[in-house]
């Protein structure tokens, strides 16, 4: 890829690689697969705490990205979001991933409450964590979908609770929209409940992690933390 990870960071099946440390932001967030870009938007910026992170005001910040939305269909049906992040505040909902299609399908990553939510509309699935959401305290969350298995990670440990459901349901029409961090909705809409608090890392695959991989990565950068 022409990119310097840190060797034991899963590249198999990375599509899309914000981290903060990489560089000092201006308006742009660095992808560093060199597949897509993104864009810090109304007033995100870059904070240089803790090796560098993104900064969101839980307002109206929010940070856009050119993501192919081929990674997220219900024709793949493996995916896997991996996100260093450090909220302010845990008690109302707050988006931290949004993709939708503009209708009733879409896919979130949120808080809602004090825990951390996983939700694919499309095949009706809502997992939740089972512990409370630390506020400024840096937290490895990893959301891996695949056919028949949808699980949150925290700090490379498993903590999702209820059952996955194994049906995949109606066919997710993006069309050129894309997903965004920090808000829910799309890059066309990005829909309130915005972020509160700072994303350092940001890591999409096209492919759903094993436990091990999540707790690879995990200790990969946790380090950088302590």
């Amino acid at each position: 890829m022409g990119v310097q990870y840190n060797p034991s960071i899963k590249t198999t099946g990375l599509v899309f690689c914000m981290d903060a440390a990489s560089k000092a932001y201006g308006e742009t967030a660095q992808d560093m697969t060199g597949i897509s870009t993104s864009s810090l938007k109304n007033g995100a910026a870059f904070n240089s705490d803790d090796y560098g992170s993104i900064d969101l005001d839980g307002t109206d910040d929010y940070i856009d990205t050119t993501l192919s939305n081929t990674v997220f269909s219900s024709t793949n049906t493996e995916f896997t979001i991996d996100i260093w992040l450090n909220p302010d505040v845990n008690n109302s909902a707050l988006g931290i991933y949004g993709f939708t299609d503009g209708g009733s399908e879409y896919i979130e990553i949120r808080m809602d409450g004090t825990k951390y939510m996983f939700s694919t509309r499309y095949d009706s699935i809502t997992r939740s964590a089972t512990g409370t959401a630390a506020t400024n305290t840096w937290t490895n969350l990893t959301c891996v979908k695949a056919a028949g298995l949808q699980d949150i990670y925290l700090n490379g440990a498993i903590e999702t609770v209820g059952s996955p459901n194994t049906a995949q349901g109606n066919d997710l029409s993006f069309g050129s929209m894309s997903p965004v961090f920090g808000a829910r909705g799309n890059s066309s809409s990005p829909s309130g409940a915005y972020w509160n608090g700072k994303i350092s890392v940001v890591r999409v695959y096209n492919q759903a992690m094993s436990a091990w991989e999540v707790s690879q990565n995990y200790n990969a950068t946790a380090r950088r933390y302590a």
